[in-house]
Formats: structure tokens, sequence, C-alpha cells
């Protein structure tokens, strides 16, 4: 059942990237719940559920608002900050590299 919710969760980021990437100035009026969404995907313990993330993030702040690109690098930064493993601290520095 775990391995069923990690695949819907890397699926359903894979979505969400290409939905971004094509549409994203027309989903501004969801970017702040698909942002909600994401950020707890970083943590996920799968490399590919986060890889697949970021990519979503990137795609996100193409077409987002200010406020949201600063709850975005606020969220990293603070993970960044945090003690977290070498796995995580390496996720939130790709991150920042695919967002700034």
């Amino acid at each position: 059942m775990a391995t069923r919710r990690c695949f819907g969760a890397a699926r359903s980021s894979d979505i969400i990237t290409d939905l971004l990437l094509r549409f994203g100035p027309v989903l501004q009026a969801f970017h702040s719940q698909i942002l909600s969404a994401l950020l707890p995907q970083l943590c996920s313990q799968r490399q590919a559920v986060r890889k697949r993330t970021i990519s979503a993030c990137s795609n996100l702040v193409l077409s987002c608002n200010n406020t949201l690109y600063e709850k975005l690098i606020d969220h990293l930064f603070d993970g960044l900050m945090s003690d977290q493993n070498n796995s995580q601290v390496r996720t939130y520095v790709q991150c920042v590299a695919a967002v700034w």
C-alpha cells in the first residue's frame, strides 16, 4: 500500500508539473493551493518524489506572484537552516537552484 501511495505522489507531481508548464498563468487562482500541496512533498522519503516536486516548483515560479515566490524561498531557506540529513539538505539546495 505504501508503494502505491508513493507512486501516486510521484505521478501527481508529474501531472502538476505538466499542467503548470502548459497552463501556469491560467491556473494562477490555484497557485497557493498547489504550493501548499508541493511543500510537504519536498520532505518525502523517496528521492523520486522530491525530484519531481522540484520540477513542479520550478514550473510554478514561472507564473506565480511575488508573495508565493517569497513563501517558497522562505520555506527552502528555513529548511536549509534546520538540522536535516544530507539527503534533505541536497533537496533544498537543488530546489533553490531550480527556482532562483
